[in-house]
């Protein structure tokens, strides 16, 4: 069993003394223990940490048309056409602020902007703020990850692994926007019906 004492308010610190509990059993007997205690000044919390503070930000559209914006971002892909569609987003650090580029020829992002135009351009609006918020929500929490240096890891297989995994997000996010724009859109339609 434990027992927590809190000393009221008056009783000023470096009191000393002694607690004394008893038990008495059913057949009579008693167990007696004590312990010796001192009343010490408060301990100060130490504030917790503040988590998660987003950092003011932008999410902009990129193309390799913005040349010297692209290679800061994206040095690696020498001008190969191919290589450019694989980029999906980034994060660039300046001035405290962190601004997400991302780019409007990645492979699954441009096909699901083309089928948008084909199909229901309405949609398109839609589909991009949806993007843009999840793509932006990861790469601030990214650009936010400190890699231990007991990793033993090297930046360029960390921007590498960083890389795949941003491309993996913009995947499932091209999809995922695609749908919501569809739900919104259908909503829409059935709160004006019921009108």
């Amino acid at each position: 069993m434990r027992w927590r004492f809190r000393a009221d308010s008056e009783t000023l610190v470096g009191t000393d003394g002694e607690i004394i509990a008893t038990l008495t059993k059913p057949d009579g007997t008693q167990l007696t223990t004590s312990v010796l205690f001192e009343i010490m000044a408060a301990k100060e919390k130490e504030a917790k940490q503040s988590v998660g503070q987003i950092p003011p930000f932008d999410i902009k559209p990129i193309t390799p048309e913005n040349g010297e914006k692209w290679n800061l971002l994206w040095s690696d892909d020498n001008d190969d056409p191919d290589r450019q569609r694989t980029h999906a987003y980034k994060a660039l650090r300046a001035g405290g602020a962190i601004t997400v580029y991302y780019s409007t020829i990645f492979t699954a992002y441009r096909q699901a902007i083309d089928q948008l135009r084909v199909t229901n351009p309405r949609r398109v609006p839609s589909f991009e703020a949806n993007y843009e918020i999840w793509i932006g929500y990861h790469a601030i929490l990214q650009s936010q990850q400190q890699i231990p240096e007991s990793s033993g890891l090297e930046e360029e297989v960390v921007d590498e692994i960083q890389e795949r995994e941003r491309q993996t997000v913009a995947r499932v996010q091209a999809r995922q926007a695609l749908r919501t724009a569809e739900l919104v859109e259908q909503r829409a339609v059935s709160e004006v019906i019921a009108d």
